[in-house]
């Protein structure tokens, strides 16, 4: 009540008057701010706000780490992970230490990585396609998104999965250094000094 009141008391002793269960109504003042010293909170005590919650304070805030990951969170590491290659399926058929020099040779490398990631580029499009929240955009603005991100996912899935002069593709294919080079140039030396920067990091 006298928080509710915004009451004023004023005591006709000298502010220090006893307060126990006989004469703790006998002056008000004193017994307000006894009640103050042994830690009542002025805030939570029958206000308007908390009506009907007599001596409970207002519930805390869940704690940030309590809180359950959201549906998109969820749904992108099922997916990526999902859409990471097998292991016991790497395709070591396309694998070619040797350094070829002839035209049709270095041809026949090239388009060899070519539809190999031309097939990471379907795998990676599989993947996206997954999430209902990128059905929300613009069939035209999501084709856009996809074309404008794509590079970057597939030099970020290449990197990651380097290993030695090796790496393996989204696909599942294994190719050597070389073979990136033919096709890439120095692309492929930037792409393994990435994936060397990454795993410096653990990640």
């Amino acid at each position: 009540r006298t928080v509710q009141k915004n009451a004023k008391y004023v005591c006709l002793a000298d502010k220090n008057c006893p307060v126990d269960k006989r004469r703790r109504n006998r002056c008000q003042y004193c017994r307000y701010q006894t009640c103050l010293a042994v830690g009542m909170d002025k805030e939570v005590v029958r206000t308007d706000a908390l009506k009907g919650r007599r001596g409970r304070l207002p519930s805390k805030p869940k704690s940030p780490s309590t809180r359950q990951p959201n549906s998109f969170q969820t749904q992108f590491c099922r997916f990526y992970n999902d859409s990471i290659p097998n292991p016991a399926n790497h395709d070591f058929s396309k694998l070619n230490y040797r350094t070829v020099s002839n035209k049709e040779s270095v041809c026949e490398e090239k388009l060899l990585v070519y539809d190999a990631l031309t097939r990471s580029c379907d795998i990676i499009k599989q993947w996206v396609d997954k999430f209902s929240l990128f059905y929300s955009i613009q069939n035209n603005e999501r084709d856009r998104l996809f074309s404008n991100c794509l590079l970057e996912q597939i030099v970020l899935r290449t990197a990651i999965r380097v290993d030695g002069d090796r790496v393996v593709l989204c696909s599942g294919i294994v190719v050597h250094k070389v073979q990136l080079n033919y096709l890439l140039g120095d692309v492929a030396q930037l792409i393994y000094d990435f994936g060397s920067t990454l795993k410096s990091h653990k990640i």
